[in-house]
């Protein structure tokens, strides 16, 4: 038989345990103890039971389980529904999304996720089972709230990791960018978009939230889920200021390529400058026609090599006078 994972809590205890599915289960009416009840998408017996037990429409229960479901608030008769993305940083930076949906009712919140382990919410279990905070004094929806802003601080780590791998790459624009580092710029750009897929929508529903009349949640909650609603504001305004700063990434390193292109032409005009003049000293010198006076002269041979060198030495120094293409460590290339 399925069980559920619990954590039950007053404001002088608290307990982490499992319990079998029955016919009747106490946590669902307790007026003493507030309830958290985490279950994973696979537990699919222990979901319908509880949308039994709950009444819960069956559309509900179907967006519990459709992953790609875009962020979402309900309010119905005894229960709150919001669906959400859970966002981590995963192995080498890459940014891993959890389908989450949460449910709160006047003792109990069930929060349901695609996989439990390696989740954001271990420090919030920790505080729940320690006394630490306030939690453990105030009401079920103070607990719903928790696990919304979580969720939603990890969403602003995740920002901040994804600035500073930008900052990273801004410093290696300025010196010489790596063979990646193209590739990186866009994997950043997408990532960015995937937050701003997420928590746009979210700022929406947590908006209707707090601004919607219910029973539970009780009065001094709206301060903290105007809390949220600001976090999810700034990461709109941030991510604005963040794709200006990838474009930015962009254009610099486009204006490193143009400058090495620069610099492989001015090597190519010095060296093309400076053979142009002793392409025409050979070649004259080169044909074989009969008469041609220097080809008698005792001396021909070595003036001509003489002049290929003295050619393209006066022309050196003359570049070297002008500052045309030399600088105190030699070439600009």
């Amino acid at each position: 038989m399925d069980q559920l994972d619990l954590i039950q809590y007053h404001p002088g205890e608290a307990l982490q345990y499992t319990c079998e599915l029955g016919s009747e289960l106490p946590i669902l009416n307790s007026e003493q103890w507030v309830s958290w009840i985490n279950l994973e998408l696979s537990q699919q017996k222990s979901i319908q039971w509880l949308a039994d037990q709950l009444k819960l429409h069956h559309l509900m229960v179907e967006d519990i389980y459709n992953t790609k479901h875009q962020p979402k608030f309900e309010s119905e008769a005894g229960y709150l529904f919001l669906i959400l993305n859970m966002l981590r940083l995963g192995p080498e930076g890459k940014v891993q999304v959890e389908h989450v949906s949460l449910l709160l009712t006047r003792q109990v919140v069930i929060s349901f996720q695609e996989d439990i382990d390696g989740d954001v919410f271990g420090e919030l279990r920790d505080r729940i089972l320690r006394g630490r905070g306030r939690v453990r004094q105030m009401p079920a929806d103070y607990l719903f709230y928790l696990l919304v802003d979580v969720i939603v601080d990890h969403y602003l780590i995740i920002l901040e990791a994804l600035r500073e791998r930008i900052f990273r790459l801004e410093e290696e624009a300025l010196l010489e960018p790596g063979p990646d580092y193209v590739t990186e710029v866009y994997r950043i750009r997408k990532e960015l978009n995937r937050l701003r897929r997420f928590a746009l929508p979210l700022r929406d529903e947590v908006g209707r939230l707090k601004a919607h009349p219910s029973d539970l949640l009780h009065e001094g909650t709206q301060a903290y889920w105007q809390d949220v609603y600001d976090h999810l504001v700034f990461l709109s305004t941030s991510y604005d200021s963040s794709r200006e700063m990838v474009l930015r990434l962009l254009e610099l390193h486009q204006a490193y390529l143009a400058q090495e292109n620069n610099q492989v032409m001015k090597t190519l005009t010095i060296v093309a400058t400076i053979f142009i003049p002793l392409t025409f000293i050979a070649g004259l010198y080169g044909m074989n026609f009969q008469h041609m006076p220097e080809l008698a002269w005792p001396w021909a041979y070595p003036a001509v090599i003489g002049l290929l060198v003295a050619v393209p030495g006066a022309m050196l120094w003359s570049m070297w006078r002008k500052g045309g293409f030399w600088d105190e460590g030699g070439f600009r290339c």
